[in-house]
């Protein structure tokens, strides 16, 4: 990551600090939780989204891929084939090469992104330069466009088999039609991926887009095909309470996006989103009936060990783990946001599994 962003800053310039941080004030929209897309389209404010959400966007999807291993093989016989669809600044591709780099990946990798907003276009070409100067992945861009949210015209030729959508439903579907939206965006996904193929898709962490993922995962449990997040198996738990849940991954800041940051008041040390992974050619078992829950949360230390938020079937969970847990080797302070753990009954007394 941090290569990639050195690499970056020495092919485009961007100023300093102070101007980047004024930027991405002025490309976030406080009312809709989400870029503004009016000013997106302004090339004065380019550096900011190509330095500074750009990084802290690609780490989102480290996640949901973690979480399909068998449909990322380490070493495939042909390319891998992945779609970002509605790819914007490229950076849910370029987290998804850049995860495969980190995961010893060792084929070759075919990247196609639908995109047809030319100044999205322009800077995630500069993004993958970058990326290719940082680089030892073996992988090649193509690119389409792409008119949202109709997908046939992304089909013809081999399936995919990885799809990804960051932020489409927030940049291309009003919030009355998102949950309807999404369920067709997601169906028509699915139709362009292999068997066994995965559909990933990520949204801000704002209510309208955690209740309409939540509603499409209950509507395509039907077809077998729900892989992550919920183990609930119907709307989350936490949606009928709190109005909305979401999870969260670290983000590793460099140095400038720190700054960048810290000056503009997006805080970006935890990356904040709702996502739903459906893989084709499977029924719906999204966890191991022995390993219930999902850590969502970093650990908070107590007496004896840490707390740690947990979504199980239940909802919103908080979970106690032992400073040494009982494989005798794993610490509880050390858990990382994705782990599935068993809660124990009573005591709520997680067990780390998986």
């Amino acid at each position: 990551m941090r290569e990639f962003e050195e690499a970056l800053h020495s092919r485009e310039r961007f100023g300093s600090a102070e101007r980047l941080a004024l930027q991405a004030r002025a490309l976030w929209d406080r009312s809709a939780g989400r870029i503004n897309e009016a000013a997106a389209a302004r090339r004065d404010l380019a550096q900011a989204a190509l330095h500074f959400y750009v990084p802290t966007d690609m780490v989102k999807v480290w996640l949901p891929l973690s979480e399909v291993p068998d449909v990322l093989p380490s070493r495939p016989r042909r390319p891998l084939r992945v779609l970002d669809v509605g790819s914007g600044w490229g950076a849910a591709a370029l987290g998804a090469a850049l995860f495969l780099e980190r995961s010893g990946f060792g084929g070759e990798v075919a990247l196609t992104l639908a995109e047809s907003d030319a100044a999205r276009v322009r800077l995630s070409d500069a993004a993958f330069a970058a990326f290719r100067q940082a680089s030892r992945l073996r992988f090649s861009v193509t690119r389409v466009g792409w008119t949202a949210p109709d997908v046939r015209d992304i089909e013809g030729g081999d399936r995919f088999d990885l799809v990804l959508g960051l932020d489409v439903a927030a940049r291309h579907l009003a919030p009355q039609e998102r949950e309807a939206g999404c369920e067709r965006l997601a169906r028509g996904l699915l139709g362009l991926v292999g068997k066994r193929g995965a559909v990933v898709l990520l949204e801000p962490a704002v209510k309208a887009n955690s209740r309409a993922l939540s509603r499409v995962g209950c509507a395509l449990r039907s077809d077998g095909l729900v892989h992550a997040p919920c183990p609930a198996g119907r709307i989350c738990p936490e949606l009928e309470r709190s109005g909305f849940c979401f999870h969260s991954i670290d983000v590793p800041l460099t140095p400038l996006t720190q700054s960048v940051a810290a000056r503009c008041g997006l805080e970006r040390h935890e990356a904040n989103f709702s996502y739903l992974t459906v893989v084709s050619g499977r029924e719906d078992v999204p966890f191991d009936a022995d390993l219930p829950a999902r850590v969502l949360s970093f650990p908070k230390r107590v007496g004896g060990g840490f707390h740690y938020h947990c979504c199980s079937a239940e909802g919103l969970t908080v979970g106690h783990a032992r400073r040494l847990l009982p494989d005798g080797q794993t610490r509880g302070g050390r858990l990382k946001h994705g782990t599935l753990v068993r809660l124990e009954a009573g005591t709520k007394e997680g067990t780390r599994g998986g």
